[in-house]
């Protein structure tokens, strides 16, 4: 069974997939693809992967039907795009690309993670790059 509370006429919470909650916000989405995943506020919020979890936040994507066992805590405008196992905990306009299964991006801002095992702790634009598996940063601002 499926729980659907939240939205607004103008902005309903959807819910694609028979075992999913939305438990509240407004403009969420769980597509067909996101068995067993809920979005617990937060506002345009979009999960297509079964398992998955975003807290809150605003503009947040957990995408692909493969990309599963992943959660975003909150921020605005995170990215999981088919990536499993990967965690973005905040910031804004971060990502995980498709190799970065069991990733993590705790925080910070346009930071990106495309190798899979890998942590990038914070700060701004940095980046760890296809075959870097099993990197580590710990935040800083990348260079101009």
């Amino acid at each position: 069974a499926a729980i659907l509370s939240g939205g607004s006429l103008a902005s309903p919470n959807i819910e694609r997939d028979s075992f999913a909650a939305i438990m509240g916000g407004n403009g969420n989405i769980i597509d067909t693809a996101g068995a067993f995943s809920s979005i617990a506020g937060g506002r345009h919020n979009y999960v297509n992967g079964p398992f998955s979890v975003i807290a809150g936040g605003e503009s947040n994507t957990i995408v692909m039907d493969s990309a599963d066992h992943n959660s975003i805590g909150g921020g605005l405008s995170n990215i999981e795009y088919d990536p499993s196992y990967g965690v973005i905990a905040g910031g804004a306009f971060n990502c995980l690309g498709p190799d970065s299964w069991s990733s993590t991006v705790a925080g910070g801002w346009f930071d990106s993670i495309q190798s899979s095992l890998c942590f990038l702790g914070a700060g701004q634009e940095n980046k760890i790059d296809s075959f870097c598996t099993y990197s580590s940063l710990t935040g800083e601002v990348a260079p101009i």
